[in-house]
């Protein structure tokens, strides 16, 4: 059961990346946005 909540949460949180992905992306460009998005793949990956 916990499994099922845990991989539920994982769902959401990379929807949740997914879309500050988005908002980043549509965003003006800076030196910061390359790190954002590296941030956020890496977050993908945990």
């Amino acid at each position: 059961m916990s499994t099922n909540i845990s991989k539920q949460k994982r769902e959401d949180l990379l929807n949740k990346i997914k879309a500050i992905r988005a908002f980043i992306s549509a965003a003006p460009q800076d030196e910061n946005t390359g790190n954002l998005l590296y941030y956020l793949s890496n977050l993908e990956k945990m």
